[in-house]
């Protein structure tokens, strides 16, 4: 006789095939909210093994620009006669006057939202040079900062200080690696002399019907 079953009588899960063994149900795992973090804060650097910027050896990100290299800066770079350029941007934490300023052993100039803020690219022992400039708070701003050594010592550090914030090198948590484009600096002279703004284009394609490729630049003798 065939029986009917109440859904109270019906078994609560299916019974495995013989010899197949019963698998349970796993609980899913509990997900955990990570705190956001930005990895390789700092600046992009590039070195040289010439001190006029060409021949680059290595590209990496500089969490900070604090150094004293008794040596080569980095493997296959030359212990003297070498350079080096970092690019990227900086993050102001609040809207005021803030003063860079750069120690070197040898040259070294600095470059910020497209002005030359300081230029000292002379042989020369350890020297301070400063610039100043108005930032906005939480805009990012181009930095780019060269740099060569010719031979015995080698040290750069940059530092800034505003009315908020005591004289320090300036933190990798307020500098960003260099964003996707190519790094541009403009010249009044012919001969890539007297720089006048650099800045990053996203590809290489001007017309430039009023002469001038930058407010800061001659309409014509210009180079870049």
């Amino acid at each position: 006789m065939l029986k009917i079953m109440t859904s109270m009588e019906r078994p609560q899960d299916f019974t495995a095939p013989r010899g197949v063994a019963h698998r349970r149900r796993r609980s899913s795992p509990s997900v955990q909210t990570l705190e956001p973090r930005r990895l390789f804060d700092g600046l992009t650097g590039q070195y040289f093994n010439r001190v006029d910027g060409t021949e680059v050896v290595t590209t990496r990100t500089d969490a900070t620009i604090d150094f004293t290299w008794p040596g080569s800066p980095a493997a296959g770079v030359k212990a003297d006669h070498f350079s080096a350029r970092w690019t990227g941007q900086v993050l102001a934490p609040s809207s005021d006057v803030y003063t860079f300023t750069t120690s070197a052993d040898d040259g070294v100039r600095l470059w910020i939202d497209g002005r030359l803020i300081v230029d000292n690219w002379v042989n020369q022992g350890t020297t301070d040079r400063s610039g100043t400039v108005a930032l906005e708070a939480g805009k990012r701003y181009d930095v780019r900062l060269d740099y060569y050594d010719l031979d015995l010592g080698a040290r750069l550090r940059l530092q800034w200080n505003s009315s908020t914030i005591a004289k320090q090198t300036v933190p990798s948590t307020a500098l960003f690696a260099a964003p996707a484009g190519v790094s541009a600096t403009f010249y009044d002279g012919l001969d890539f002399t007297n720089p006048r703004s650099t800045r990053t284009d996203a590809n290489i394609d001007f017309t430039w019907p009023a002469g001038q490729p930058d407010p800061m630049i001659v309409a014509n003798g210009f180079s870049a």
